[in-house]
């Protein structure tokens, strides 16, 4: 999987075959990081205390992995092709980066990721670069999926959280038609007081629809221009007493999920879950 049985990767948006890039060695490496390593976090003891209170463990560091890139023949860059691919791997933010996987596309897990180190070498008639690239986390994530329900009433789907960190939170798009003035109600049954729901009246119609992009984890809604919608125009109401706001999200394992609409609107899920896969 990933780095052992990939040539070639893919970052933001671009594929390494657009260079004509294969991903290799002039140093194997001897082990691969998982992520994995973490720092318990713990309160101090004391001559009353000689067993500290456990609070825990945090992930220490996120992925990193140094590899290089160059032609499959080996040959020299030329100063157009050296330029434009320093151009393209010197991102200021994080964009997605995967390894293709001939053997088995389902390992062709995402990192989000940043090249810190972009060098160039010459090693025994090879030319290549040399790259290291930091990763957001410590975890692979997988290939984005979408579903889509036409939700007329109220429909009832189920849904696997397959995440490795917990409770996941999926983004999700409401697609309503221009007239549409009522309300999309979104339900997690696991608990009563896990319910919140949009008010479309106020929503600015973009190409005959009115729309909502709901950033469930980082807690944004945007229209259909990705202008910000503000929460009052939403109307939106929660039942948890616990949280000023509820943001729709999913339990570990099976959840169920309630939508009730006031007629015909889509509702789109689109989920890619962490995982502890490492970078092998």
């Amino acid at each position: 999987m990933g780095f052992i049985n990939g040539r070639t990767f893919v970052y933001n948006d671009i594929p390494s075959d657009n260079y004509n890039l294969v991903i290799g060695y002039s140093d194997v490496p001897e082990s691969f990081e998982t992520g994995l390593n973490r720092e318990l976090m713990q309160g101090d003891t004391n001559m009353e205390r000689h067993i500290a209170n456990q609070y825990g463990a945090r992930y220490s560091a996120p992925l990193s992995h140094s590899f290089d890139i160059f032609h499959p023949d080996g040959s020299v860059f030329s100063s157009s092709e050296s330029h434009a691919i320093n151009q393209w791997l010197s991102q200021d933010t994080y964009h997605p980066f995967y390894v293709i996987d001939d053997t088995d596309a389902s390992e062709n897990y995402i990192y989000y990721a940043i090249f810190t180190e972009i060098t160039d070498f010459a090693y025994n008639g090879l030319n290549g670069k040399h790259v290291t690239m930091m990763c957001n986390s410590s975890f692979g994530y997988t290939q984005p999926i979408t579903k889509s329900y036409t939700v007329n009433g109220k429909k009832t789907v189920k849904l696997l959280n397959q995440s490795d960190d917990g409770d996941y939170y999926p983004t999700v798009q409401i697609i309503a038609p221009k007239d549409y003035n009522g309300s999309v109600k979104l339900k997690n049954t696991a608990n009563d007081k896990d319910v919140v729901t949009y008010t479309l009246n106020d929503i600015d119609v973009v190409n005959e629809r009115k729309i909502l992009n709901i950033d469930t984890e980082r807690g944004l809604i945007t229209d259909g221009n990705n202008k910000l919608i503000p929460l009052y125009k939403l109307g939106i109401s929660c039942n948890s007493k616990l949280l000023p706001l509820y943001w729709f999200h999913l339990y570990p394992a099976r959840n169920t999920i309630q939508i009730t609409t006031d007629a015909e609107v889509i509702v789109k899920m689109t989920f890619s879950f962490p995982r502890k896969v490492g970078l092998t």
